[in-house]
């Protein structure tokens, strides 16, 4: 034993690995530890719930993409299926950003027509967001989510440039797509299914 050298060590320290001795040994949640670690106090407990990461990115994008509908509809934007308002500014349509508004793959990601357009493309960004969030990190999932709104503006100005086109539809299917490698990749296989022969 580390302090009684005359007496046989039985087990170890579990914090500092020492050779203690059963009169020295107090008993912890997993094995002993020695006098001065018990008196240290006790050793910090992770649980599940404090590793658990809070998607705030994902609450910051869909609360800023709630308040810019709820500020278009107020200050007279488009109701109904029509653009209005700020769409007709901020819109993704191609002879606009080929005559210099460079903005509009971005702004376009963060107009919605109606509240059913808004409110479905907010859920999926929610679900896939909780999904991808912790995974990734805060950085790397406002990069990831950055990237499918350019990559998503992009894609409609290759198809199909001179209609006006709004909405968080590019992230939302960047986000399913990097969701569906991401299952891929650990194993899941979504096509999966069990025959009965």
């Amino acid at each position: 034993c580390y302090r009684h050298p005359d007496r046989r060590a039985g087990v170890i320290c579990q914090r500092c690995d020492r050779p203690i001795c059963p009169s020295c040994m107090h008993q912890a949640s997993v094995g002993f530890h020695c006098p001065e670690c018990a008196r240290t106090g006790r050793q910090k407990v992770v649980t599940a719930r404090s590793l658990v990461t809070r998607p705030v990115v994902t609450t910051a994008l869909v609360a800023a993409n709630l308040a810019i509908f709820v500020a278009d509809m107020v200050a007279g934007g488009g109701t109904g299926n029509r653009l209005g308002g700020w769409a007709d500014e901020g819109a993704l349509y191609g002879p606009a950003v080929a005559a210099g508004d460079w903005w509009r793959p971005i702004t376009a990601g963060f107009l919605h027509v109606n509240l059913v357009h808004v409110g479905f493309n907010m859920f999926l960004l929610w679900q896939l967001g909780r999904l991808l969030e912790p995974a990734v990190k805060r950085w790397g999932f406002a990069a990831l989510y950055g990237m499918s709104v350019l990559g998503g503006s992009f894609l409609t100005l290759v198809l199909d440039n001179d209609v006006p086109t709004i909405g968080a539809s590019g992230g939302v299917f960047g986000l399913m797509g990097a969701a569906f490698v991401a299952m891929r990749s650990r194993g899941s296989n979504s096509r999966r299914c069990s025959r009965r022969g």
